[in-house]
């Protein structure tokens, strides 16, 4: 998401979600764009993006089915 001028939230897993119901992409795939793609892009992928010794981790719990399909747009953070 880009900003409250286009999205009623900066929610990136609801529009992460949004992307899952529409096509069929996978969720290894969807993870990336969100994470390491997303770092990448806005220039930041030397300390964000992925977990690689010497990054800031973020982890956070996503909640799926039996199908690999998000089942929820909230999130737990574990680190």
């Amino acid at each position: 998401t880009d900003s409250l001028a286009s999205n009623s939230s900066l929610n990136i897993l609801a529009e992460i979600i949004v992307l899952q119901q529409a096509f069929e992409i996978g969720l290894h795939d969807l993870i990336k764009w969100g994470t390491q793609n997303g770092a990448e892009f806005l220039g930041i992928a030397d300390k964000f993006g992925t977990l690689k010794p010497g990054k800031c981790p973020g982890i956070n719990l996503i909640q799926v089915d039996t199908e690999l399909r998000i089942t929820s747009n909230k999130v737990q953070r574990l680190i």
